[in-house]
């Protein structure tokens, strides 16, 4: 199976066996000591025995670990990914310094609100400081004054921290009053019958327990790819999804790898991804036209704008010889085929062929944080093409007819 692939996408395949060898520390990997809980570093029966223990307050270490993920994965959506992270980690700690337990005990905490905001008000004001420079030097045209770690793609929210703590980060954490079983019913209650994408829209689309503009779509698949994959959550419980079946959350700097790499191009072709607008492509602002290529023409010039959300969602696989192999790859697995071949589908089933051919364990979560490391390199405004490690293999690096990629920004 994966050597008919490798004739069908070259530098797709060429990225899976990179990532296959190349040394992959997880974008998220330790527990904060303040929680309380051993390392995940432990013997699959160890660790399913540990998330059962009870914690003082009578939830679960699996039920906190939960909590901290998703007000993780929320905070995490803002133009400084880095900053948000400081700010979400220290304010916690500051809080349990203080015993405000805001995982443990949500309810318990807002007792202690005013409090409570005045502390993430103090960590903001430090953020601040310490990222509004390098923030403003990662692209022209930003000025360190507008820096603000609160800002959500696509949703400014000014430096209220109130705004932000009981919009963003509260509703994450009311969800684990919503069910009996708390956030662990909520995310594992239905596994047996639907997969983790399908419970990732569920926790954000759900009429009555989701939770709505709080997170987009890529937040909430960052934490079913944490939950289920990097922190291993479903141990000890009778759920039948692994690592393998997790989304991966594809953001704006991924996006823009797989953009350049050839995964895009191999499996839905550049051209007609821009030649419909609902896929994601904006042309430069200071083009003197606003024609789209055709869907088999030449990608054009210029400084084209990728919104990766939209490309996630409404791209699709329609070359036949590529979805016969899509098909294919599903014959050995019981994992459903979907309806139609998105990005994030595409990704997961050349885990699966790959592990099925080489032996290796590459899932999405491994792929997602390799992917993270790479984009570090292949930034907006000079990409390190010499350093890369997909240099020989990117399509925007070897084709000439793709090097304009290099100038598409995300």
């Amino acid at each position: 199976m994966w050597a008919g692939l490798v004739n069908l996408a070259p530098s797709s395949t060429a990225l899976i066996d990179t990532c296959a060898v190349t040394a992959k520390n997880p974008v998220l990997d330790s527990v904060p000591t303040f929680l309380g809980i051993e390392s995940k570093h432990q013997e699959p029966g160890v660790w399913a025995t540990h998330l059962n223990e009870f914690t003082s307050s009578g939830i679960t270490n699996r039920e906190l670990l939960l909590r901290w993920l998703l007000t993780r994965a929320i905070v995490d959506q803002g133009s400084d990914i880095e900053g948000v992270e400081l700010w979400h980690h220290g304010w916690l700690e500051d809080c349990y310094s203080n015993g405000i337990q805001v995982l443990h005990s949500p309810v318990g905490a807002l007792a202690r609100y005013s409090e409570l905001v005045r502390i993430g008000h103090k960590r903001r004001v430090e953020v601040v400081e310490l990222r509004k420079e390098i923030w403003a030097n990662k692209s022209p045209g930003r000025k360190a004054g507008a820096y603000n770690p609160y800002n959500v793609d696509g949703l400014r929210g000014g430096t209220q921290s109130h705004w932000f703590i009981s919009a963003r980060v509260f509703p994450a954490l009311l969800t684990s009053l919503l069910l009996p079983g708390g956030l662990t019913e909520i995310v594992f209650g239905q596994s047996t019958k639907e997969t983790p994408s399908e419970m990732s829209r569920r926790l954000k689309n759900d009429p009555l327990n989701g939770l709505g503009w709080c997170m987009g779509d890529k937040a909430t698949d960052l934490f079913v790819k944490w939950a289920v994959g990097t922190f291993r959550l479903g141990n000890g419980l009778s759920t039948p999804w692994t690592a393998e079946d997790c989304p991966l959350p594809m953001d704006q700097r991924v996006g823009r790898v797989l953009m350049r790499s050839g995964f895009m191009d191999e499996f839905f072709g550049v051209a007609r991804v821009m030649s419909a607008k609902n896929q994601g492509f904006s042309p430069p602002p200071d083009s003197s036209h606003k024609l789209r290529p055709s869907a088999n023409g030449e990608i054009p010039e210029g400084r084209w704008h990728l919104m990766v959300k939209d490309f996630r969602r409404n791209s699709r696989v329609q070359n036949p010889r590529v979805v016969s192999w899509l098909q294919q790859s599903l014959a050995n697995s019981s994992f459903p085929a979907p309806s139609a071949w998105r990005p994030q589908d595409v990704l997961s089933a050349m885990c699966r062929s790959y592990n099925l051919t080489h032996g290796n364990f590459v899932t999405p979560v491994e792929l997602d944080d390799f992917l993270m490391r790479v984009a570090e390199t292949c930034t907006d405004d000079d990409p390190k093409c010499s350093s890369c490690v997909l240099s020989n293999s990117c399509q925007a690096n070897q084709d000439s007819n793709m090097v304009n990629l290099k100038r598409y920004i995300t």
